[in-house]
């Protein structure tokens, strides 16, 4: 667009049109001498050659020559050739108007009569070049700034009073459509694109303006040409001469993708961006206001948080869209339970009794599977446990996540305001040490906080931060308890549990913090270290000609984790072992859930040659008929069931049918937490395979099982 030629770089270039020889000799000459370059031709189709091949910088052209006249050329020039910037100077021997009329008719800048004062000439060129190069400078500099305003989408608007028309720029024209092609509309068409709710607005503007002779600034809202809402800042101004106002000028700019972007960031800064829920801070500044105003009503406001009980389940056995997809269905449920509530206090307010504005419930998403409600005057318990019933009734409705169906749970913790506290953080840390407390108790229920809560809160908080360096730091380690077959009284195998060893706490229990690991995923890496730990130690015993199988216990996480088959066939080829040597114990109780997806993944598990047992059965009230259908190599019989053999007036049926029904099924069958001898033999009446608990040993670590193995290996230790 700015390709032009600068008279203090470029030497001008002077293309002469004559016929005869003798004037383009003198001319050429005068001209050099002059300091242009020159170039020239001898007819007017030569001219036109040359023009579109050089761009001269003033074309010297006579009027007339055989074939295409001067005249011809210029008219090509400013038509067809659509140059309406090179300067032309005609020549011509013709001092009658016509000529000189036509001249300029046909787009010739001057002219000059022969014969040629060639002085006179020089001077003139120099004087018409100048003034060219004023002129494109000048358009230079309005068409950047045209395409400044365009970039900018920045217009100019003039109104006068009483005038009925308002005069737009080019640019501004552009942003109100292309059809607006005049520098002038009439005011009403130009308030026809005007939003109908923004027009009284720019109406009370602009008066306010001609008013107070003050500048003003507004936005508003018009519909373009193309049908499309834009948004437009305007900075007005009034123009006083003499005390009189005389027009109101200003800019206005389209500011739409800036709002947009605005607006964007303050979708993201304050709403989740996977159930467009108001988000943790959001929720806080909601809630601050709401204490406030009941503080003064002196009412109570009760906040609720629930999390969903198995997200990370089908997050790893669905995928990240489908668990997304669940938190989105969830929400739009929420939104109408709250949306309900909500609207039967506005049908009270309508009768003055309520302000909905700031009596209204709250919701929120916080992040993963947890979301958050402050509820407008719930202060007694037994309100709260409704509402927590209700939630929880909605959570539990089937919904369909890539084409399979679906039911999840949730737990809730509840705190109230002014009871558990006054301030909304406190309040929401509170609910949240009541959600962990109503998991850690049973999955599926709710809790009110209690100030017990904020230790196994904090607590809690503790163990999954130092968990992450407990790897690290090599803190956790693994203990092994034997399993004694009953026939031979032989080791058959070994359970490998893993123990905490905290450099500061000493030894935290496996109940404590393995249930921290599962809701927080971190089950995941400790799970893959055991294996690998245990795998490793296997090998050991191998090398020591002690072969002993060793059990490790996998959580339903780790089943489900898409790379679990892949890691225990890693393992077994690393360290070359014979895969009946690795055990996987899995709970009873996680198999019933999604059983069919759990069943496909044992089996594979199952081919790669490792067995697999079902711990802690009878606790799970799973039946004979679905483990049938497992791929299972053991059965373990929980410690519970097991106690009730010290007691003679209990015949321990349920122990004997339990090994009866698992060896129809062709499975072994272990007693877990046997310490006593009449336990023992009991179950040796019972037909039971092998025993595992204090009775034989407690867990011991490598160093002190490898002596305890020696020693229980002694023939004066055999019965």
């Amino acid at each position: 667009m700015f390709n032009d030629k600068k008279l203090d770089t470029d030497t001008p270039l002077i293309l002469v049109v004559d016929d005869e020889a003798m004037m383009r000799v003198l001319a050429g000459e005068s001209l050099r001498q002059a300091g242009f370059d020159v170039i020239d031709a001898v007819s007017g189709e030569q001219a036109i050659q040359i023009i579109e091949e050089q761009e001269p910088d003033l074309i010297l052209l006579d009027v007339i020559m055989p074939g295409m006249n001067g005249f011809e050329v210029c008219t090509w020039l400013r038509t067809k050739h659509n140059d309406q910037r090179t300067p032309v100077l005609i020549m011509t021997g013709l001092e009658d108007s016509d000529s000189i009329d036509k001249s300029y008719d046909v787009g010739a800048t001057d002219f000059i009569t022969k014969p040629i004062n060639y002085a006179v000439l020089n001077h003139r060129i120099r004087y018409i070049l100048r003034q060219k190069g004023i002129t494109d400078e000048l358009r230079i500099s309005e068409e950047r700034l045209q395409l400044t305003q365009e970039v900018a989408q920045l217009g100019h608007w003039e109104s006068i009073p009483d005038d009925p028309y308002i005069y737009l720029s080019q640019a501004a024209r552009k942003i109100f459509g292309d059809d607006f092609s005049e520098g002038k509309i009439l005011r009403e068409t130009f308030y026809e694109r005007i939003h109908p709710e923004d027009i009284i607005k720019l109406e009370t503007t602009l008066q306010r303006a001609v008013k107070t002779i003050s500048a003003v600034q507004l936005d508003f809202r018009i519909t373009g040409s193309d049908g499309i809402q834009r948004i437009l800042f305007l900075d007005l101004e009034p123009v006083v001469k003499k005390g009189q106002l005389q027009k109101l000028s200003g800019v206005f700019q389209d500011i739409t993708d800036r709002r947009e972007a605005e607006q964007h960031i303050h979708q993201l800064s304050h709403f989740d961006d996977i159930t467009g829920l108001p988000n943790r801070s959001y929720f806080l500044d909601g809630l601050s206001k709401k204490v406030r105003y009941a503080k003064q009503k002196r009412k109570s406001v009760a906040v609720f948080m629930l999390g969903i009980d198995n997200l990370k389940v089908i997050n790893q056995s669905l995928g990240r869209e489908a668990s997304n997809q669940l938190l989105s269905e969830l929400s739009k449920l929420f939104e109408r339970f709250i949306r309900i509530r909500n609207t039967n206090k506005k049908m009270v307010a309508s009768q003055g009794s309520l302000n909905p504005n700031s009596e209204n419930d709250l919701l929120s998403s916080l992040g993963g599977d947890e979301f958050a409600f402050a509820l407008w005057g719930v202060r007694q318990a037994e309100e709260a446990g409704w509402i927590a019933t209700a939630l929880m009734h909605l959570v539990k409705a089937p919904i369909e996540l890539c084409g399979q169906e679906v039911v999840v749970t949730c737990s809730i913790g509840v705190s109230f305001f002014p009871l558990d506290g006054v301030d909304p953080d406190n309040l929401l840390k509170n609910s949240e040490a009541a959600l962990h407390h109503a998991k850690s108790i049973s999955k599926g229920g709710y809790q009110f906080f209690s100030e017990s809560m904020t230790w196994q809160s904090t607590r809690r908080l503790t163990l999954e931060s130092e968990m992450r360096v407990a790897l690290e730091q090599k803190q956790f380690t693994l203990h092994y308890q034997p399993k004694v077959n009953i026939k031979d009284h032989s080791v058959s195998g070994v359970e490998a549990l893993i123990r905490w060893i905290h450099p500061e706490q000493g030894f935290i229990s496996p109940g404590e913090f393995i249930p921290v690991s599962e809701e927080t995923g971190q089950i995941l890496e400790i799970g893959k270290w055991v294996l690998e730990t245990a795998c490793k130690q296997a090998k050991r015993w191998v090398d020591q000609g002690t072969p002993l199988c060793v059990s490790v216990n996998v959580s339903m996480l780790q089943l489900r984790d898409y790379d679990f088959c892949q890691l225990v066939s890693r393992m077994l080829q690393v360290y070359e072992l014979d895969p009946k040597l690795i055990q996987l114990e899995l709970v009873e109780s996680m198999l019933m859930d999604s059983m069919d997806d759990n069943s496909q993944k044992m089996r594979v598990l199952r081919d790669l040659g490792v067995t697999i047992a079902i711990d802690d059965f009878g606790t799970g009230y799973s039946s004979m008929a679905y483990l049938s259908e497992l791929p299972l190599d053991v059965l373990k019989i929980d410690k519970t069931f097991i106690d009730s053999l010290v007691d003679k007036d209990n015949p321990a049926a349920i122990v004997e049918a339990t090994i009866a029904l698992a060896h129809a099924l062709d499975l072994k069958v272990v007693a877990e937490g046997v310490e006593e001898k009449v336990q023992v033999d009991t179950l040796i009446k019972l037909g039971c395979d092998e025993i595992q608990g204090y009775y034989y040993s407690r867990p011991l670590a490598v160093s002190d099982f490898d002596p305890w193995l020696i020693e229980f290996n002694k023939p004066e230790n055999q019965p």
